[in-house]
């Protein structure tokens, strides 16, 4: 997986070594968990942010306090495949 914009990029290195709560890891997760049927486990595991229930919080604290995630959150948006 590669998240990638003229004023970020990211890849394999950075999902294995970035913290598991990364604010671009949860903002990736939160625009997946929107645009696709991907699950938690799916998502959690791919980005290497340890439990499914984890990374469920911390997309609904994405979902409500996205400025913590920006400007992340709308590089995602713009991402989409």
């Amino acid at each position: 997986m590669v998240v990638s914009t003229e004023s970020a990029a990211k890849n394999e290195k950075a999902v294995a070594e970035d913290a598991k709560g990364a604010p671009w890891k949860v903002a990736v997760a939160a625009v997946m968990k929107t645009t696709t049927t991907a699950s938690n486990p799916w998502i959690a595991k791919r980005l290497n942010m340890g439990s499914p229930f984890r990374l469920s919080r911390l997309v609904s604290d994405c979902r409500a306090n996205p400025s913590q995630y920006e400007p992340f959150v709308q590089l995602c948006a713009k991402c989409k495949a």
